[in-house]
């Protein structure tokens, strides 16, 4: 089994664009107060999650599928990293914190979504161009 690194690095692109995103989503959008108790960075990244950002997204995974040709569901949890890095950090720092994974992890699937859509709809698009020459 040979591993395309070239593909990695497509794939961590995409992961920092992701957050990349929700960090220009914070700059931007109003600021509401956040208690810095165990579940702080993902209610720092849940609050900052925006019609902007699920647009920006969708445009990522268009990018990611017609220049790219990436995985759809990998261009998606790729974008939504950040939000499972912070899970992850925060359930190993804090026992007994996030103790409803399942429900969490069908959240951040749902804001991968926009991407996933986007990833579709330019591999698409990139067929129909390459069909129509």
């Amino acid at each position: 089994m040979q591993i395309n690194i070239t593909a990695i690095s497509k794939y961590t692109i995409v992961a920092l664009a992701g957050a990349g995103w929700l960090l220009l989503g914070s700059m931007i959008q109003p600021h509401t107060q956040i208690n810095a108790d165990e579940y702080y960075y993902s209610d720092l990244l849940r609050n900052n999650y925006s019609y902007l950002v699920a647009g920006l997204f969708l445009f990522t995974g268009f990018i990611s599928g017609y220049f790219f040709d990436l995985h759809p569901w990998l261009t998606g949890l790729s974008l939504v990293m950040v939000f499972l890095v912070a899970c992850f950090y925060e359930m190993t720092v804090y026992r007994g914190s996030h103790n409803l994974i399942p429900i969490e992890l069908g959240m951040y699937l749902l804001f991968a979504s926009p991407g996933i859509v986007g990833n579709y709809l330019g591999r698409f698009l990139r067929s129909r161009s390459i069909r129509s020459k």
